[in-house]
């Protein structure tokens, strides 16, 4: 089931949790639980939508928890620029 989440999340920019529920045929808590262990790999990131969509209260929970899974490269590519760049040791450089 993992795999078909990450199929899934693969296939489109992003998914609310409202949407990957009913993709998978699970609760919301059960594809959010599923969602934790792909962030947990990092490739997935969680973000909240705009709360402030006009206030009509009819938005369907769990349609403004969004997912958008990282591509394998931009992974790396985090990664690599959230590493300290290295020091320059040549004492010759004022």
């Amino acid at each position: 089931m993992l795999a078909d989440l990450r199929t899934y999340l693969q296939q489109r920019p992003t998914a609310s949790l409202a949407d990957i529920a009913l993709h998978l045929g699970v609760e919301p808590d059960v594809a959010r639980a599923m969602c934790a262990i792909w962030i947990g790999k990092g490739k997935l990131e969680r973000f909240v939508g705009d709360k402030t969509c006009g206030g009509c209260n009819r938005c369907v929970p769990g349609s403004l928890e969004l997912y958008r899974w990282i591509a394998d490269g931009a992974a790396r590519a985090a990664q690599h620029c959230a590493s300290p760049a290295p020091q320059d040791t040549d004492a010759s450089t004022p």
